[in-house]
């Protein structure tokens, strides 16, 4: 299964959040106590498709690829690079 959740700050896995901007998203890998879970930053301002804020759909294809077992990339302009750039 996979779980997605919108939550701020501390939110019961010792990964905080930290408001707008920084961190804006994690998510567990397979055979992890949490496997499965995708936690979103609430706090991020949250678009579809533009550059005038997070890119949801960017993120969450990122963080889907944590819960299949992708590790990150180096190679910026990808979807599974480490830093968030709207592409």
């Amino acid at each position: 299964d996979i779980r997605i959740d919108f939550t701020s700050y501390y939110h019961g896995d010792n990964l905080p959040f930290d408001g707008p901007g920084g961190i804006l998203a994690h998510a567990f890998f397979p055979k992890t106590h949490r496997q499965g879970d995708i936690h979103f930053d609430y706090d991020e301002s949250w678009t579809l498709g533009n550059h005038m804020g997070t890119d949801l759909l960017q993120v969450a294809a990122h963080e889907f690829g944590h819960v299949l077992g992708l590790q990150h990339s180096r190679k910026p302009k990808t979807i599974m690079y480490e830093y968030y750039s709207f592409f």
